[in-house]
């Protein structure tokens, strides 16, 4: 690799994980002015594990994403260990994943597993074109902590 393609691909890397930092910081904002912005139109999320889900389209996953949130007291995401394969304008991510969370009823969610992303960069922006988690573990722990009122969106 010559300097050129080695500064383009840290670019692009930086770009990657800005693009998934800022869902999960929308997600636990439920800043939903965001979270379209990160999805192709003909994006699918999808999750394995406990339940199977299945949504089709932007418009689809952002309102999915924003139905189960907001039913919803509070949820937490965590995401870390973040890798990136790139090709072209093209990538595939790996992204470990911790929630935490109550409903309303006050059942607890403790939840940790894989984000799975393909990834497609289009008029210089990345975004999502799939985003599958992969659940490995959850349990309905009590979670009695205080919970705070959301500050606005920035």
């Amino acid at each position: 690799m010559n300097n050129t393609s080695d500064t383009a691909a840290w670019i692009d890397h930086l770009a990657i994980r800005t693009l998934i930092d800022r869902y999960t910081d929308a997600l636990n904002r439920q800043d939903w002015r965001v979270i379209p912005e990160l999805f192709a139109d003909n994006a699918v999320w999808r999750a394995s594990g406990p339940c199977e889900l299945r949504f089709e389209g932007r418009d689809a996953v952002v309102a999915a994403l924003q139905m189960m949130v907001t039913t919803l007291e509070f949820l937490l995401q965590h995401n870390s260990a973040v890798v990136i394969e790139l090709s072209g304008d093209r990538a595939r991510a790996r992204v470990s994943l911790s929630e935490l969370g109550r409903d309303r009823a006050g059942n607890g969610l403790n939840n940790f597993g894989m984000y799975v992303d393909d990834l497609v960069k289009s008029k210089g922006e990345w975004r999502f074109e799939r985003r599958s988690f992969h659940c490995r573990y959850v349990e309905t722990p009590v979670v009695p902590g205080k919970v705070f009122p959301l500050a606005p969106p920035a």
